[in-house]
């Protein structure tokens, strides 16, 4: 069975929640990439002009095996923002620890997936996906607001799974996944009470990863990512309760 989102108008708000926004496309492997980095930093250097080169270790799986390889990766940064897009032979992504707006968004991969297609082409792309991670400290909100909330004022009763006979137990934590095709391709959200880092307390989870992994081209990604962005914000929307839109601030 396939989601069924509820329609609702894109709105902008002074803030949200999202701890980090991350778009990536991957493709199947090119091995002159890292001979044509300063091309492709030319095409994208007047948004992102920072760069830095690293190395780390990926754990795959193919068939049941799993075996490390060395990744090599071109990080190139916005100047006053922490926003990066990220290069390697196998992948680009834009990630975003402070998200702004769609719009931008839109903008970035237009650039970015614009400059791929001009400086590798052919690209093969293999899957395209964004995912927006929100947390929801209610201590934060409850300042913000001036007033004590309860998790059922910040997030609807579907997104809150807790079994009647755990009600009221402030210790509870849980975490939910849920995978449905939604055309074209997917979505995973993974939602739930988690412990807060480093303190008392617990703060609520709403992660969303649409993508899809079949019939695509660099040239089409930008569209795909529109819809992407509507999906998971109408997706957002159905999570999200009264005082938390509140605490956003419609502009």
């Amino acid at each position: 069975m396939s989601w069924k989102l509820p329609e609702v108008e894109q709105r902008e708000f002074d803030r949200n929640p999202l701890v980090a926004v991350i778009c990536q496309l991957r493709f199947d492997p090119i091995l002159k990439v890292h001979d044509r980095v300063p091309d492709l930093q030319d095409a994208i250097r007047s948004r992102f002009p920072g760069y830095e080169e690293s190395e780390g270790l990926l754990l795959e799986v193919n068939e049941g095996h799993p075996r490390q390889r060395t990744v090599r990766e071109h990080r190139f940064t916005a100047k006053r923002e922490p926003t990066a897009a990220v290069l390697g032979d196998q992948g680009v992504s834009l990630e975003y620890r402070e998200y702004r707006s769609r719009e931008q968004l839109l903008s970035d991969a237009d650039l970015v997936f614009g400059a791929l297609d001009d400086v590798f082409a052919p690209v093969s792309p293999r899957r395209l996906g964004l995912r927006c991670v929100n947390v929801l400290d209610r201590a934060t909100l409850e300042e913000g607001l001036g007033r004590k909330l309860t998790w059922e004022d910040l997030v609807r009763s579907s997104f809150l799974t807790i079994p009647r006979e755990l009600e009221g137990t402030e210790a509870l934590r849980f975490a939910s996944e849920v995978t449905s095709d939604i055309s074209p391709g997917g979505m995973t959200v993974r939602y739930g009470l988690l412990p807060r880092p480093g303190g008392a307390g617990a703060q609520y989870r709403l992660d969303i990863d649409r993508y899809a992994e079949e019939d695509l081209s660099v040239r089409m990604a930008n569209s795909l990512l529109s819809r992407f962005s509507e999906d998971v914000y109408r997706l957002f929307r159905a999570a999200a309760g009264e005082a938390l839109l509140e605490w956003m601030g419609e502009r």
